[in-house]
């Protein structure tokens, strides 16, 4: 089909089919999939979204693994808000509101909060609070450099092509990385993603996060009131700089 010949003629059989009324007849022979360089921009343009995270952290000097669950909403014009549960329990909620310019997480084992005020937003933009840029930043690194092709899987139903990257750039933390491993899995209907899961290893092997993104929804419409709280009367503030900045990651520790 690269030479031009063979693409008129080509165009030529099409032609002629519609309008013998049979194009019905032909077919490519394969099926489409999804378009890597694509799927970035369609999950910017979503209007908002709703994913669950999950972080498990496992270390040598630890019993037994901790694990986060988290159900996050975020909505790039206006803010966002999470729910953390350690199992089945509600531990914490956070609010970021854009309109407002405030962040605040309430801690409810503790009946403590932090609030902080979020520094101002370019004119005209819809920029996302650091939360939100998570599963957005995530997408554009690994469909952006080299990856490896998964082929097709289903999963929750949906059929998706994946893809595979190895020490993705981007990524920083406050421990040494030895290998991190990531996965993207796309819906082959829709385009979006539908699961996202990083294995890291650290420490010289004695550090272990396995962190799993799901059920995606996207384009969500939500109200801006959404993304307002009001801080409960018997709830005193958190001033980390009393050293307590532990506290709000320690309060998940062994799901209590």
């Amino acid at each position: 089909m690269r030479n031009p010949i063979v693409r008129l003629a080509a165009a030529a059989v099409i032609l002629a089919a519609v309008g013998l009324g049979v194009f019905e007849f032909i077919s490519t022979g394969g099926k489409s999939g999804v378009v890597w360089a694509q799927v970035a921009d369609r999950v910017d343009a979503s209007r908002g979204f709703i994913y669950q995270m999950r972080q498990i952290q496992t270390r040598a000097d630890m019993d037994r693994p901790t694990e986060i669950r988290m159900i996050n909403y975020e909505c790039p014009a206006h803010g966002s808000r999470s729910e953390g549960y350690g199992g089945d329990r509600l531990i914490s909620n956070g609010y970021a509101s854009h309109d407002e310019g405030v962040q605040v997480i309430l801690l409810h084992r503790m009946k403590r909060y932090t609030q902080r005020t979020l520094p101002p937003r370019p004119a005209g933009a819809a920029a996302d609070i650091p939360a939100g840029a998570i599963p957005k930043d995530m997408v554009r690194q690994y469909t952006s450099g080299d990856y490896k092709e998964l082929g097709r899987r289903t999963i929750a139903g949906v059929e998706a092509e994946g893809i595979e990257v190895q020490n993705p750039m981007g990524f920083g933390g406050n421990f040494q990385v030895d290998s991190h491993t990531a996965q993207l899995w796309v819906s082959v209907e829709t385009g979006y993603p539908v699961l996202i899961e990083s294995d890291i290893v650290g420490n010289n092997g004695t550090l272990q996060i396995k962190m799993v993104m799901d059920q995606f929804q996207w384009d969500v419409e939500f109200d801006p009131s959404e993304f307002k709280t009001v801080i409960p009367s018997d709830y005193q503030p958190l001033n980390l700089q009393e050293g307590e900045g532990g506290a709000i990651s320690g309060v998940f520790d062994g799901g209590q």
